[in-house]
């Protein structure tokens, strides 16, 4: 994409390509930040550029979001002092110090390439990456240097500038199909179990969930309960680790009250599954609690998720429950930019 000098003359033959995307289409989660649950691996795009002007003496780089911080924008790249005998940078150059370029500071404070991270829900954010052909040797600029000191210090340099545009977006969907208007993110789930007292206690005590509140005996008449008949409810509400609200409810229908599990394979049979680091070191802290786990663990069959361990183990009422334990990249990410969330930093 070629875009007019901030500077000097332009060159009208001067032009900056990337081999992982082309202009205006979407980078891949490989491009995003690694940090804060935003998915990615944080690895910069390769660029090659061409045709810069014969005086050329150094090149600059920029990556730049204008739809970022509520339309502040959000400086993701800054690098200079690259000497003019290069015509490219490599996936993953500029994500690391290197002595072929001068880091400056991007808006979270680094001098290294800092990937995209919209907000969950946002439609893809646009990320210009501007390459300036500079008269200016190599050294000559100050380390460090935000994205505004760069440009208003190179803006009598500059001989050309080439700009080519990705975007990137946290929800996959975004922009292709609808989804809840102002959805933010999963508030809890909610699991029906035979006694609250019980079901409270296993997870407090053995899962490590952190027991919110509790409520209850509620009467819920005809028109507001879920059978259509009067019932009474107990609840409580936990927080199991760092992203996952659970509410446990328990229902008093009467006398023909039915405790009766649902078999596995039920429609609406509802598990949970918890990531772990170490699989095995997990069941043997279930096992030593007194916790009932079945053979395993076991790998996944799916090819998708080929690579993934499970350990299934009951909670003492019948209720499934997982341990999950699955490599840093999974077969199904080779189809789509998707991620599945996590792992997390820690429990808490």
């Amino acid at each position: 994409m070629l875009v007019s000098s901030v500077g000097l003359a332009a060159s009208a033959a001067f032009e900056v390509t990337s081999p992982a995307f082309t202009d205006g289409s979407m980078l891949t989660a490989a491009n995003a930040a690694n940090a804060n649950g935003c998915g990615g691996q944080n690895i910069s795009p390769g660029l090659e550029w061409s045709g810069a002007p014969t005086a050329t003496k150094s090149f600059a780089i920029t990556m730049f979001d204008p739809d970022g911080a509520k339309g502040l924008g959000v400086v993701h790249w800054v690098a200079y002092d690259i000497p003019a005998s290069r015509s490219s940078l490599s996936e993953g150059e500029g994500g690391n110090p290197s002595g072929h370029f001068t880091g400056g500071k991007n808006s979270a404070g680094g001098t290294v390439y800092r990937g995209p991270c919209p907000p969950l829900g946002d439609n893809p954010h646009h990320y210009v990456i501007s390459v300036y052909a500079l008269d200016l040797p190599p050294g000559t600029l100050t380390p460090g240097m935000s994205r505004e000191e760069l440009l208003t210090t190179i803006r009598p340099h500059v001989l050309a500038e080439a700009s080519i545009v990705g975007r990137y977006s946290r929800n996959p969907l975004a922009g292709a199909k609808p989804f809840i208007a102002s959805a933010r993110n999963v508030d809890h789930v909610g699991v029906v179990v035979p006694n609250l007292e019980q079901a409270v206690n296993f997870f407090v005590d053995v899962i490590g969930a952190d027991l919110l509140w509790k409520a209850g005996p509620l009467k819920e008449d005809s028109k507001h309960s879920p059978t259509g008949k009067p019932l009474t409810v107990s609840l409580a509400m936990l927080r199991l680790g760092p992203n996952l609200n659970l509410e446990l409810l328990q229902y008093d229908t009467g006398a023909n009250r039915d405790n009766q599990m649902p078999k596995a394979t039920d429609p609406g049979t509802t598990h949970i599954a918890f990531f772990v680091a170490d699989i095995d070191e997990a069941s043997a802290y279930l096992k030593a609690k007194g916790v009932r786990l079945f053979p395993g663990p076991i790998e996944a069959l799916a090819e998708p998720k080929r690579g993934e361990k499970i350990q299934y183990f009951l909670t003492p009422w019948g209720m499934y429950l997982e341990l999950v334990a699955r490599p840093e990249h999974l077969p199904y990410e080779k189809g789509t930019t998707a991620r599945l969330y996590g792992p997390a930093t820690g429990w808490r």
